[in-house]
């Protein structure tokens, strides 16, 4: 292969007070990557989206339709790109250093190229970005990463960076803002396209996503438990469980729920060990009622478990994601067994308290059959213990 050609531009901005009004919820850097021997072929497609869609013009992808957006990425096909997305949730960004526009721009264009460079470490590449901030701030940006990542430098002469304007030096940077866009309308809570399983859809086979920060649901178990056929057949029964709840005709006109769950979903298709954070979950509730709470969240999640759609929490942290293995459902027993055997031992005490001090006359747990389940856990534990 002759090399790779790495386009670079970004959606949203780096502004980290989200109490303003139309800030974005999201920043996110897109990456469009092929090989150097399709450089003719991603040519004639930025082209032909420009010709079909932007009457020959260069073309801003925020001034296109849903359907036109679409099209374009359609367009796609014989290009085949690799397109990296990392996804920085603004809410989760801590670090003084990182409120200043200049350092969090670096800070993350580094990342997604750090990745990239040992993605195609044995290879060469000639990355592109867009312009971005004033002409000093893009001289000490091209400065840092070449330098922060040795890029062009004599020891690893077949990498470089430069930036560069999509009108008129590097068209083809309008293929990443393209991607860009259509990221930016599935990812960014705030500034997301209601139709944006379309857009997922249509870009899905070319789309790779890194979240930063990054939160998973992890846990070492035996591995008899971990083979992969049972992994697959846990992840395939979670996909088609939610599948089948967002069918029913019954919950066709709760939006909340069903934009909760699709997010939840649309986030599994893409990484299978992300745990979607709570805040961003509410953020998402919000789109439909801005009153939308965290109670109101528990209350959609346990209504999802409750009409059989498998999604699962992690004890210890705010979020929730569909099982993809073994581990993931034994970390759901886990998180609710931890709730209910120190429960139980609570409510076992307190009942030998009552029966001890009153010579068995307030045996309360027994003068009802509500109690019947309850009597017969405690009893469970008892023997065990």
């Amino acid at each position: 292969m002759n090399g790779a050609y790495i386009f670079i531009d970004e959606y949203g901005n780096t502004h980290l007070d989200l109490s303003k009004a139309g800030t974005f919820s999201h920043f996110i850097f897109v990456a469009v990557i092929f090989p150097g021997d399709k450089y003719s072929i991603a040519l004639e497609t930025r082209n032909e989206i420009s010709r079909k869609y932007a009457q020959g013009h260069p073309f801003k992808t925020k001034r296109f339709s849903l359907d036109q957006k679409i099209g374009a990425i359609y367009l796609l096909k014989e290009l085949n790109p690799v397109i990296m997305a990392l996804v920085v949730d603004k809410a989760k960004v801590v670090g003084t250093g990182l409120n200043y526009h200049t350092i969090f721009y670096k800070y993350f264009q580094k990342m997604l190229i750090y990745r990239m460079s040992k993605i195609y470490e044995e290879i060469k590449i000639s990355i592109v970005a867009d312009t971005h901030g004033t002409l000093d701030f893009m001289k000490s940006l091209t400065k840092f990463v070449q330098s922060e990542l040795s890029l062009g430098d004599l020891f690893i002469p077949d990498k470089h960076y430069t930036i560069a304007d999509d009108k008129i030096e590097e068209p083809l940077l309008q293929l990443a803002d393209l991607a860009a866009n259509v990221a930016g309308n599935i990812f960014c809570l705030s500034h997301m396209n209601e139709d944006r399983k379309l857009l997922f859809q249509a870009i899905q086979p070319y789309l790779f996503v890194d979240f930063f920060p990054y939160d998973s649901l992890t846990e070492h178990i035996h591995q008899s438990l971990s083979n992969q056929d049972t992994n697959n057949k846990i992840s395939d029964l979670a996909t088609s469980s939610v599948l089948s709840y967002l069918e029913r005709e019954l919950y066709m006109g709760n939006f909340i729920h069903r934009d909760i769950l699709e997010h939840i979903l649309l986030n599994f298709l893409i990484d299978k060990d992300r745990l979607v954070p709570s805040s961003e979950l509410i953020e998402v509730g919000k789109k439909i009622n801005p009153d939308f709470t965290e109670y109101q969240l528990r209350q959609a999640i346990a209504s999802f478990r409750d009409n059989r759609a498998l999604v699962m929490s992690l004890k210890g942290k705010h979020g929730y994601k569909l099982p993809s293995c073994a581990a993931d459902v034994v970390s759901f027993y886990n998180r609710f067994g931890n709730n209910l055997i120190p429960m139980l031992k609570r409510i076992s005490s307190i009942d030998r308290v009552f029966r001890e001090q009153s010579f068995n006359e307030l045996d309360l747990l027994s003068q009802s059959e509500d109690y019947t389940i309850l009597r017969s856990l405690i009893g469970a534990l008892t023997l065990k213990n």
